[in-house]
């Protein structure tokens, strides 16, 4: 982005209409660089954004990220990440990691772990290397670590997020906490949803519960998601 206070101005009057319309603003994929000293100062403010922000890490090595051509080091995506949460506390992060990507070593794959637990995400989408035509690592780097090493990899990380989100969600009973509903199953009876910080939320719900806000009281939890009531 070569202006990264235009897309602050463009978050501050997409809030606007919040005075007529109820609605969540969230935003996926932004890069480190891109977050402005205005835009961070919107969050826990605006009422329309959101208190989560998903900011792909990728890797948790400065030679696997610079392999990968993302200009930033992981002490300065760190930084930001601190810079925000000083700003708003509450705030969640979920990101987005690549394991096994060209010429990864153990070594630097411990790095990204160790990084990983440091910042503590609330949630990873996490990806095994894979060749993609046309980009810049297809031209010119070597797919060369091993797909067992990969899945290995891979189910590492997983479980390092599954460790930490057992160790958070439990924090969660007792809350109530507003929710968008998303959908509504008619054969279990149970809808689902998201808070405001992107937890996923499972509690009965009934037809024409969908796109509603609803009031859901925690009272269970699973590896990865939240159950409740209606209150």
């Amino acid at each position: 982005m070569k202006d990264p206070e235009a897309f602050a101005r463009l978050v501050k009057e997409v809030d606007a209409f919040s005075d007529r319309y109820k609605f969540r603003l969230r935003y996926t994929s932004p890069h480190p660089k891109d977050f402005s000293d205005t835009l961070i100062g919107y969050y826990g403010v605006l009422p329309s954004v959101c208190e989560c922000i998903h900011m792909p890490l990728q890797a948790g090595d400065n030679t696997v990220l610079k392999r990968m051509n993302r200009n930033y080091t992981t002490a300065e995506y760190r930084a930001l990440i601190d810079k925000i949460r000083k700003h708003c506390p509450d705030i969640h992060f979920t990101t987005d990691m690549i394991v096994g990507f060209c010429g990864e070593t153990e070594q630097q794959f411990q790095n990204t772990l160790d990084v990983f637990q440091q910042i503590g995400f609330d949630f990873s989408y996490n990806a095994q290397y894979s060749t993609r035509p046309g980009t810049v690592a297809a031209r010119c780097l070597a797919d060369d670590v091993p797909n067992a090493q990969k899945k290995d990899r891979w189910h590492r990380m997983n479980d390092l997020l599954k460790k930490h989100l057992e160790a958070q969600l439990p924090k969660e009973i007792g809350k109530t906490y507003e929710v968008l509903v998303e959908k509504y199953d008619p054969d279990t009876g149970l809808c689902s949803g998201r808070t405001r910080n992107f937890m996923e939320v499972i509690f009965p719900g009934e037809l024409g519960d969908e796109g509603q806000f609803l009031d859901v009281k925690i009272s269970l939890n699973n590896s990865f998601q939240l159950f409740g009531d209606k209150i």
